[in-house]
């Protein structure tokens, strides 16, 4: 499932962020925690020369800085293994989470270096986004899950998060919570809809309705009994999104990084895309396309997701986009 968990830090507190994240994660799953740290070369770029005395004490703070992190978690029964790098920062960590096969990389969507953005965008890894708030008291070492959000469009992308989503709300005890939302089909026109639009797009909505309903029936009775399921019907599947978030009070949101309309030219769809620029809580995407390095599927075919659900069920659904 996850092996291997990168958490890249700079030093700061912003970054520090994620720590309580990446445990509880890596706790449920058994996985091993890569704490990474890069001392940049030069000097801020001012003089293309290095003070040999200020980098040996550059590397003797920062190896001390990761020894300080990993001794915090002593009693977490965890497996820690630090590294440190030399180097521009955002390279290092795609190139090692690229060598080492990592399976999920944790950052926050705040640093003082602004590594996280470039990382995010060229690591092609799964990915956890914690938002960052500058700490106003001691740091938690425990965190906690209480709600879990899945949206889910039918295809086998969106599904190929189930496990991890299931694995986290089981040892977490934490509520797991299946969300579909049904576009209203978009009346292209420059009038008013007519009464014949109107019957149109009420069919539309109603079979895919029908058949949502369906699908979920199915799909939790392969899941624990204590899943829950919110089938909705938007204008705009986004915003609804938000606003059940918000509602349900959740505190982690995963997502397959493309659903059945998700191709391969961008590493994320519309739906992961927003939610990495615009989400408020705690974000897991699972990276279902090809590494551009590995050149191998991480999460099933894309020829079997595009658009197919569960039981041959298609969707018409087509304004929600992964």
């Amino acid at each position: 499932m996850l092996d291997q968990i990168l958490v890249p830090l700079e030093g700061s507190a912003l970054a520090e962020c994620v720590l309580p994240h990446a445990k509880a994660i890596a706790q449920a799953v058994g996985a091993q925690l890569l704490l990474l740290h890069v001392v940049e070369q030069g000097n801020s770029g001012r003089s293309p020369q290095v003070d040999p005395l200020n980098w040996y004490l550059r590397k003797v703070e920062a190896q001390s800085y990761m020894d300080q992190m990993s001794r915090q978690w002593q009693q977490s029964n965890l497996a820690i293994t630090n590294v440190l790098l030399e180097g521009p920062p955002a390279e290092r960590v795609v190139e090692y989470a690229h060598d080492h096969d990592v399976d999920l990389v944790v950052l926050s969507n705040q640093s003082q270096s602004g590594v996280a953005q470039k990382v995010i965008w060229q690591i092609g890894k799964s990915i956890m986004l914690v938002r960052a708030e500058w700490p106003t008291g001691n740091q938690p070492d425990e965190m906690g899950y209480g709600r879990i959000l899945l949206p889910l469009d039918g295809s086998l992308r969106a599904e190929s998060v189930l496990p991890i989503a299931t694995r986290l709300a089981q040892y977490h005890q934490a509520e797991l919570l299946l969300a579909h939302i049904i576009a209203r089909p978009e009346m292209v026109s420059r009038h008013s809809p007519t009464a014949e639009d109107t019957a149109l797009r009420e069919k539309i909505t109603g079979r895919n309705l029908a058949a949502a309903t369906h699908y979920l029936e199915q799909l939790q009775q392969r899941l624990p009994p204590e899943t829950k399921t919110r089938l909705l019907v938007s204008d705009n599947v986004i915003t609804s999104l938000h606003d059940l978030i918000e509602q349900e009070k959740v505190d982690l949101l995963i997502l397959s990084a493309h659903g059945h309309s998700g191709g391969s030219q961008r590493p994320y769809g519309n739906v992961a895309t927003n939610f990495i620029t615009y989400g408020l809580v705690p974000l897991l995407i699972m990276q279902d396309m090809s590494s551009p390095k590995t050149g191998s599927l991480t999460a099933g075919s894309a020829s079997r997701s595009s658009g197919q659900a569960m039981g041959g069920q298609t969707f018409a659904n087509a304004n929600y986009a992964h």
